[in-house]
């Protein structure tokens, strides 16, 4: 990206070159839209770390431990106790598995709703692969607002997949938000994933 390319040769002391995104695998993955779902997927992806969140995830899923409209994933390859102990909520799915890309893509389709629950200075100049394959299948998504993250939609949407404050009240706002507008978001989604897309050629 642009923005961090000066830091990034900084940081790593090298030229840097692009190359184009391997979008190829995508295409064969099923796209069914799931707005009239009455149970919406939430889900947690990837590696689950501090500056990721890790230690918001049981105060954020904590209130919604009743809703049974609402189910969470949180995927734990690391086997983090700490997630791990999270099982004790009824709507809550820990999956320990550690997928290739090829995997990991069709689990990521398998969800409705993803939660990046990140530090926004540690993210105001770094992406994540895991959103760029969330834009593409057209997944209604949470991130940090004014970071590298949240500019990965247009400004006039901006405010429907972010949210302000590092903590878990601000999270659930927005998790909140989601869920009661997803068939609205989800045709939002449609139109970013394509926008999107266009970047990447």
């Amino acid at each position: 990206f642009e923005k961090s390319k000066n830091r990034l040769k900084k940081l790593f002391n090298c030229k840097l070159k692009k190359v184009n995104f391997p979008l190829n695998y995508l295409k064969k993955i099923d796209k069914k839209n799931k707005s009239n779902k009455k149970i919406i997927k939430v889900s947690f992806l990837g590696e689950q770390r501090i500056h990721k969140g890790l230690k918001l995830i049981k105060k954020i899923i904590e209130p919604f431990s009743k809703n049974l409209n609402v189910r969470f994933t949180i995927h734990n390859p690391s086997n983090l106790d700490e997630i791990n102990n999270l099982k004790k909520f009824k709507n809550t799915q820990i999956i320990n598995k550690k997928f290739n890309i090829y995997q990991f893509v069709r689990f990521l389709n398998s969800h409705d709703v993803i939660i990046f629950p990140y530090n926004p200075e540690r993210y105001k100049y770094s992406y994540s692969s895991t959103l760029v394959d969330t834009i593409i299948l057209k997944k209604p998504f949470l991130v940090p607002d004014n970071t590298i993250l949240s500019n990965f939609v247009s400004k006039i949407n901006r405010k429907n997949f972010t949210f302000k404050n590092w903590d878990s009240k601000s999270i659930i706002l927005g998790i909140n938000k989601i869920i009661k507008n997803y068939a609205h978001l989800k045709k939002l989604m449609v139109v970013e994933s394509k926008s999107f897309m266009k970047l990447l050629k």
